[in-house]
């Protein structure tokens, strides 16, 4: 989709970068990166940034060892999380959900090692997208008997509504206006043509 949406707008391919989340918006704010990627709803900033419409919705779920909460998911509130110890991938961002700094690992390269991290009991939950877990799931066989494993529980993030992601681009960025029209052209096109769908985890 991102490659696309550049073909239309006459620009180069773009290299895809994965960074820490703070410092990603940063970069592009100050031009150090043209876009960046998955950019939820509730984090856009309209003052510095320009943002494409929403091409995907997600939803949040999170896992816990179920040998230390026999009794089931261990979340009944997203403020319960100020409790635990919470694991999320390399780059993401939780501050979100109100966790505080030091209450978060975000050292994890990959699924695998977050949950081993619950596993080992150094983090109490891993936070992750539900669409990404369905579609590891379906094209890996390991990683699918890694999450449905008897030890490991899962549950809905308590709370969560569907989050748009977006597109973003520094504001005063020349031929931003451009871009985000062609972006925008582009989720279109794909929503109308059900390509969207295939390409969504």
């Amino acid at each position: 989709m991102l490659q696309r949406a550049l073909r239309r707008a006459g620009r180069e391919p773009a290299i895809v970068e994965r960074l820490p989340w703070r410092r990603c918006r940063e970069m592009v704010a100050h031009g150090q990166i043209d876009i960046a990627i998955d950019v939820p709803s509730r984090e856009l900033d309209p003052q510095r940034f320009l943002a494409t419409e929403a091409y995907a919705e997600v939803h949040h779920l999170y896992f816990y060892s179920s040998r230390k909460h026999p009794a089931g998911a261990p979340l009944r509130a997203l403020a319960d999380l100020k409790r635990y110890t919470v694991c999320g991938l390399f780059g993401n961002r939780l501050d979100a959900f109100g966790i505080a700094p030091s209450r978060q690992d975000i050292s994890s390269k990959n699924e695998r090692s977050a949950i081993a991290k619950i596993m080992e009991g150094r983090c109490d939950v891993f936070i992750e997208i539900r669409e990404v877990i369905d579609s590891l799931s379906e094209r890996d066989a390991a990683l699918r008997d890694l999450f449905n494993g008897p030890a490991l529980g899962r549950a809905d993030l308590p709370g969560d509504t569907a989050t748009g992601l977006h597109f973003e681009f520094k504001r005063a960025a020349k031929g931003g206006d451009e871009l985000q029209q062609s972006f925008n052209a582009t989720i279109r096109d794909l929503i109308r043509n059900n390509e969207m769908a295939r390409m969504m985890p």
